[in-house]
């Protein structure tokens, strides 16, 4: 038995290890969502999130199956046959389910917490329910409809969430075998993957793929690299579908049809999953729980770049080269959307959230430099005296106050930029005269935008700094979606980033935004060079 410790509280994970009789281990039941068309992915999705619900008020898992075989398996198999889960479960059949226990709401319609409670920004409309209240409970269950997104479902502090992705990254994993087949599958160099869902969404209300063309096809893959090979992830059986594919120059590769043919479909749909996991780019099909797991797995393992949809299942949504193009609006990246009744509730199928990942620092823009420790403790403490002697405003929307010091008339001012010259990013660069600076409170955040061209002496801005004076707080963390670059501020950092190219254009692809303050307060400065 194994020990890990998940936001201070002790668990065990065993794989169906016997239980110690002579404590009383509090339990979670559960009945897995297989009924239906659910199939592998569905299953691995609602096991998921019913696990981190055991995890977080420590207990037992214990799976009730209404059938306990895949049901598209030709072989029988269950989701354990392909997958091994570390942690301490029992399967049982439905029958035996517990006839009095006590429910948890429906995860369709609402949202789980522990400690804090979540912003209006986060429950959008769902209800909210506290695990803490079931912490003096033996038993309680969940009902079947237990599949969604673990980023869109639970509100945790940012060390818990962070904990709670690498225990699930580890805790499920696909078996040897399947994972050994799929590295043998994938070609030598890079390659990309698109899944394309045909067979019940040509028929399932909602989704579009009856009516989508190639005319609406072909612009969302503009990212795709034709000297590569694109495998194909599709239940389209007709690959005369693809030929305008073939027509623009794609060299393709149908994995499926590659595989032994001692595999049944599920076995070949979990080897095609974790191939598409490794490729240099993917491209799914929206509202399809394969290709958000896919979308999943790439975050877990470390693959950052964005989540692209081969079409829009909704009018309301727009697309540019495959991703969702409207900007954010709010603390979290499903609020960027305005949707409303069952719409909005299918968003727990579409995709794994940005957020719901470690807040590492992620793959860095060769244009955005990071320089640590830039600033002394004693300009740190400097600057910080200023903020509140030189406040002039409040701007209440972002929840800050914003003060301004001039070079011109601040020596200490004067020596730093002195040394910000002297970086590679922003040599013999010419700065303004005002350096502003910003404390944003708890609750405050700052929406994606990009840098003012214009500073306050008319000139054309060409570079951005930012100052960081604190690290006390939690969230405020800096983010380029562009890019898929997030930045963990440290006191004293400097961060600095291109406002225009050399054409003097405002490169859209550097907005950036700040997250929501969930803790104390943040101090940053803002200093822009000119041209």
């Amino acid at each position: 038995m194994q020990a890990q410790i998940i936001g201070g509280i002790t668990h065990n994970y065993m794989s169906h290890a016997p239980m110690n009789t002579q404590l009383e281990q509090k339990t979670l039941h559960f009945v897995v969502y297989n009924s239906g068309n659910a199939g592998m992915c569905n299953l691995f999705l609602s096991i998921q999130n019913a696990l981190i619900i055991a995890t977080l008020t420590g207990r037992e898992h214990i799976i009730f199956y209404t059938n306990d075989k895949l049901y598209n398996s030709a072989k029988g198999l269950s989701i354990f046959d392909l997958f091994d889960i570390e942690y301490s479960y029992s399967v049982k059949p439905s029958a035996e389910y517990p006839t009095v226990l006590v429910q948890l709401p429906s995860f369709i319609l609402s949202c789980f917490y522990h400690t804090d409670s979540p912003s209006r920004a986060f429950t959008n409309g769902r209800e909210a329910f506290d695990l803490a209240e079931l912490w003096d409970i033996n038993a309680f269950g969940t009902d079947k409809m237990t599949l969604g997104y673990y980023s869109y479902l639970f509100f945790l502090s940012e060390d818990l969430r962070d904990d709670i992705v690498l225990f699930i990254k580890d805790a499920i994993q696909a078996k040897p075998c399947y994972l050994n087949l799929a590295q043998g599958s994938q070609p030598v160099g890079p390659y990309q993957s698109l899944h394309f869902r045909r067979g019940d969404y040509l028929t399932v209300p909602g989704t579009q793929n009856a009516h989508v063309t190639w005319d609406d096809l072909m612009p969302n893959l503009s990212s795709l690299d034709k000297n590569v090979v694109s495998f194909i992830h599709t239940d389209e059986t007709d690959e005369s579908y693809f030929q305008p594919m073939l027509d623009a120059g794609f060299t393709l590769r149908f994995i499926e049809k590659e595989l032994s043919s001692e595999l049944d479909e599920v076995e070949k749909g979990l080897v095609s999953l974790l191939v598409a996991t490794a490729a240099k780019e993917f491209i799914g099909t929206m509202l399809s729980t394969y290709s958000g797991f896919i979308h999943q797995y790439r975050r877990q393992r470390g693959n950052y770049s964005g989540f692209k949809f081969l079409y829009s299942q909704f009018a309301t949504i727009k697309l540019k080269d495959g991703e969702i193009s409207r900007s954010f609006n709010g603390e979290y990246s499903w609020n960027r959307i305005h949707l409303n009744g069952d719409v909005k509730n299918t968003l727990n199928w579409m995709m794994e959230h940005p957020e719901c990942y470690p807040n590492f620092d992620l793959n860095i823009d060769d244009s955005i430099k990071i320089y640590p420790n830039f600033l002394s403790e004693e300009e740190i403490n400097y600057f910080t005296s200023l903020i509140e002697a030189k406040t002039i405003e409040h701007i209440a929307f972002e929840n800050r106050d914003r003060a301004v010091i001039y070079m011109d008339q601040d020596e200490v001012l004067k020596q730093v930029v002195q040394r910000i010259t002297s970086t590679p990013a922003m040599q013999s660069e010419t700065f303004e005269n005002g350096m502003q600076l910003f404390k944003q409170y708890k609750g405050g955040d700052t929406g994606l935008h990009c840098d003012s061209l214009a500073s306050n002496t008319g000139e054309l801005r060409y570079n951005s700094a930012l100052l960081y004076l604190n690290e006390d707080y939690a969230g405020g963390c800096l983010e380029f979606p562009y890019l898929h670059t997030r930045i963990s501020p440290t006191k004293g950092m400097m961060v600095s980033y291109p406002v225009v190219n050399k054409y003097g254009e405002q490169m859209q692809k550097y907005a950036h935004s700040s997250s929501v303050v969930t803790k104390g307060f943040k101090l940053v400065c803002y200093l822009a060079s000119r041209r």
